[in-house]
């Protein structure tokens, strides 16, 4: 059975979609259309379609100016509510969207309005359907699926051999890594304030490259330190592989945060890291190479940091190698876009 499906494309240097969505055309009889966000908009334009599947869904309210936001908002439950011949899939990604400017209880409020009218959801972990659960129980019937997030092994080049002395950090030094957005929801402002103790402690490195800082951590980060290199830029993909050469440890220091596709980096680049006790972030990684402390907890994370930069150079290699070929494995993309067009069959079939 032929079955084509339409997503909401975010971009082509978005890897997830680029990879899932890849997976998924190569996993059977199955066409994948990309769709802009107006489309949604225009009913017509997605009639064809078997399959609508959305990832984030803040997408389809979210804007500063109040008209706007709802005209997104109504149109998109419009179009839902009209194009009922097709099959509606979330990927839940996130509850609260990255730096919202809503209240918590308002944007999940939108959210309901928009899961309530889909067909099938899709969560990476355990623990993440436990968490759609419990924030959205107005979706108790609605079919849910596991399905991984993938690897990104091959998504980035080889190691660079020498990227400590391209950086200009001393060889010896334990590195730990900061990489991407720096917002508030990641922890930045925490990983500066605990990382003076690492040091004094450890004489521990501290690697910040990633754009997307307010002003007063751009401030905090642009003040000399002994013992921080701050790059302030987004980070092309040819340079991803000269960070992660870099450093020892990788450091995620979240606040608040449900699915981590920068843990899932982590371990691609075959890195250990240091992640608060989060079941959705650490359920899917490699245990020994993913030292985890208590969720905001200052105390907590700087004891930790402290003990992983402590650790023989050796053994972090060793374990970043172990917990690479973890999520090779468990995280394999092909397997993952089975598993989506069988929930896709599943769904149709069920239906007919």
């Amino acid at each position: 059975m032929a079955i084509k499906v339409g997503y909401f494309d975010f971009g082509e240097d978005n890897p997830f979609q680029r990879r899932f969505y890849g997976a998924v055309r190569d996993s059977g009889d199955v066409s994948v259309v990309p769709l802009s966000l107006k489309r949604l908009l225009l009913p017509h334009h997605i009639r064809n379609l078997d399959i609508i599947h959305f990832d984030w869904l803040h997408s389809h309210f979210k804007h500063r100016q109040y008209f706007i936001r709802t005209l997104k908002f109504w149109s998109t439950l419009r179009t839902l509510d009209r194009c009922k011949s097709q099959y509606y899939f979330h990927t839940f990604h996130n509850t609260i969207s990255h730096d919202s400017f809503l209240r918590p209880d308002v944007e999940k409020k939108l959210m309901n309005s928009i899961l309530r009218r889909m067909d099938a959801l899709v969560g990476f972990t355990n623990a993440t359907l436990k968490v759609m659960a419990s924030d959205f129980p107005e979706t108790q019937s609605i079919p849910k699926f596991k399905i991984p997030h993938g690897h990104y092994i091959d998504d980035y080049g080889p190691p660079v051999a020498d990227a400590r002395l391209k950086l200009e950090i001393n060889s010896s030094t334990p590195v730990v890594l900061f990489f991407g957005g720096l917002r508030k929801n990641k922890g930045i402002t925490d990983l500066l304030r605990v990382f003076p103790a690492v040091y004094e402690k450890t004489g521990a490195h501290l690697l910040v490259a990633g754009g997307g800082a307010n002003e007063s951590t751009l401030s905090a980060l642009r003040e000399p330190k002994p013992w921080l290199t701050f790059h302030n830029k987004f980070v092309p993909k040819s340079d991803v592989p000269l960070y992660f050469s870099a450093a020892d440890i990788v450091a995620l220091p979240f606040r608040s945060i449900l699915n981590s596709g920068s843990a899932i980096l982590a371990a691609s680049m075959g890195k250990c890291m240091v992640v608060p006790k989060f079941d959705s972030v650490i359920e899917p990684l490699l245990k020994p190479a993913t030292i985890t402390y208590e969720p905001n907890s200052i105390e907590s994370l700087a004891d930790t940091l402290t003990q992983s930069t402590l650790i023989k150079r050796d053994r972090l290699l060793d374990l970043g190698k172990q917990s690479k070929e973890h999520v090779r494995h468990s995280l394999d993309w092909r397997k993952i876009g089975i598993k989506t067009v069988d929930a896709y069959q599943q769904l149709i079939q069920s239906r007919q």
